[in-house]
């Protein structure tokens, strides 16, 4: 397989065989779906064996939920708009080398003045940053990586969930996103340094925030290569029920 390259058939028959086949040679480095948290309580700081954050600002709030996902679910509410305030995530061991494939689902309750929140792809330094996706006040979608903005990458709407994925292969030092299952960016570098290793996933809510302002988060998982299954043409609807 060209590991530069992950078409979309590539990342069906890649979803659908994670999923539906019990695999060896994978790796799951983050796995954090909040479904054996209690419901209306914060949540711990136990790391990727908990599948918790490692930090959470003490001006963010982070609430485990029942909705609106269907499942238990991660919302994030700032409770002090004067801060930049931010809760990380990491992976079980930096990864220097193959494919790390992040997904995850997010629900934004709304789009308008102060309501702003971050996504953030880090090394083990938090000084290399594979990727920033800023999803602002407009409704729109702003990237950037180390060295470059990217401009807007897509839009999103409130009320629904929204899958976001990221592939980065560390070989070829490339990235590629899709947001909503549409793809937004392909192999495009992702700007860190060469010797720069994968471990990071960080959110954070805009300083000068609405006060209310606040979204929800399920589903993280950070997952290594695997051997495809053979291609077959799937929806991504298909693929999202497979991975839920």
């Amino acid at each position: 397989m060209d590991r530069t390259r992950l078409p979309w058939w590539g990342l069906a028959a890649f979803l659908a065989f994670l999923f539906l086949a019990p695999v060896a040679s994978g790796e799951t480095y983050l796995n954090a779906t909040f479904d054996d948290k209690a419901i209306d309580q914060p949540i711990g700081v136990g790391g990727p064996e908990a599948g918790e954050p490692v930090y959470v600002d003490p001006a963010l709030q982070a609430i485990v939920r029942s909705s609106p996902f269907g499942t238990r679910c991660l919302e994030i509410h700032n409770t002090d708009p004067t801060q930049h305030s931010w809760l990380g995530f990491e992976m079980e061991k930096e990864v220097s080398s193959g494919l790390v494939v992040v997904i995850m689902d997010v629900w934004f309750y709304r789009i308008g003045p102060g309501d702003e929140f971050w996504l953030y792809l880090y090394d083990d330094t938090w000084v290399n940053r594979f990727l920033g996706l800023i999803f602002d006040e407009t409704g729109c979608i702003c990237g950037s990586t180390k060295g470059e903005e990217l401009g807007v990458l897509g839009s999103f709407s409130v009320g629904r969930p929204y899958p976001i994925m990221v592939v980065l292969d560390m070989d070829a030092e490339t990235l590629s996103i899709w947001l909503d299952g549409v793809p937004a960016l392909m192999d495009h570098p992702h700007g860190a340094d060469a010797a720069a290793r994968m471990q990071k996933v960080r959110w954070a809510g805009r300083m000068n925030a609405a006060p209310d302002s606040r979204m929800s988060i399920d589903q993280i998982r950070v997952i290594s290569d695997l051997v495809p299954a053979p291609a077959e043409s799937m929806t991504w609807g298909r693929i999202r029920a497979l991975y839920r």
